[in-house]
């Protein structure tokens, strides 16, 4: 229960609420903008000037819908750049390249956001054999849905996730937030912490993009940027491991996700805010 008085305050019910949204309604009284950064935000109905504001995110899609056609990419954004595009329809092919990929265990295709999606678990997990960056831009993008976390597991990851300092990067959803490393030469690391979306049930989109001119990273949920961080450090996107989803590149990492992952995408270019927006257009279509 959250009970609220003060000059400005309207009368009635407000909408949902959480703890976190606690900063976002001081903000608003004391004229201070406590960004979506925070996931704080303000819960409809409460002041009566912004009787309506921004709310927090829901889920992209609970409808199963058919993979989009790669032919009508490039209607949306240059296709060119896509170098890596596995819609995990009941297969880990490449549907834009050939890349050698497996699988390791036992992986699984259930309903996913768009048809199939792949399941990876303590089971199994699935391995892109011989994708590297060479710590040129890039944009990773995928769909996931967490089933099931504990630890600091990776969603998708090429280092030996036993050190952050170690070459390569690691996607690892943990209990309360997102966390992005990539590290370089046993030495160097930087790490980003997300806010995890835990209004979110389904499925979402995370999208991740690599500006090697200003050493830039910069992360979006469901299409919507959250985060901008400039790197400082020796890094290296790289190492000798695979790029494993489920799993770090080792394979062998203690802690295990339970998530599905559908229609994962790698550009060899920084995506701008505004073919973000067209690739979601592709995918609302």
């Amino acid at each position: 229960f959250l009970g609220v008085r003060g000059k400005g305050v309207n009368k009635g019910t407000i909408g949902d609420c959480y703890i976190r949204d606690i900063p976002a309604i001081i903000g608003h009284y004391l004229d201070i903008d406590i960004g979506p950064s925070f996931d704080s935000y303000l819960p409809s109905n409460l002041f009566i000037d912004d009787l309506n504001p921004k709310s927090r995110q829901v889920n992209f899609s609970d409808e199963v819908k058919e993979t989009p056609s790669t032919e009508t990419l490039n209607s949306y954004i240059d296709k060119d750049s896509l170098k890596l595009y596995m819609n995990m329809d009941n297969s880990l092919e490449n549907a834009v390249s050939t890349n050698n990929t497996s699988y390791s265990g036992k992986i699984y295709y259930p309903q996913g956001v768009y048809s199939n999606g792949l399941n990876v678990s303590n089971e199994g997990y699935a391995s892109i054999n011989d994708y590297k960056f060479n710590n040129q831009d890039f944009t990773l993008s995928m769909f996931v849905k967490v089933n099931r976390k504990g630890g600091d597991p990776c969603i998708i990851s090429n280092k030996d996730w036993n050190s952050g300092n170690n070459n390569g990067f690691a996607l690892s959803f943990r209990d309360d937030d997102i966390k992005f490393n990539v590290g370089a030469n046993g030495s160097s690391r930087e790490d980003v912490t997300l806010h995890y979306p835990t209004n979110i049930k389904d499925f979402f989109n995370i999208m991740i993009s690599y500006n090697s001119a200003t050493s830039t990273l910069s992360f979006y949920v469901n299409f919507s940027l959250e985060s901008v961080y400039k790197c400082s450090k020796t890094i290296n996107f790289d190492s000798s491991y695979p790029i494993n989803i489920g799993q770090d590149g080792t394979g062998n990492y203690a802690y295990s996700i339970d998530a599905i992952v559908d229609d994962l995408m790698i550009f060899n270019k920084v995506l701008s805010v505004q073919e973000v927006n067209k690739l979601k257009e592709y995918y609302e279509k």
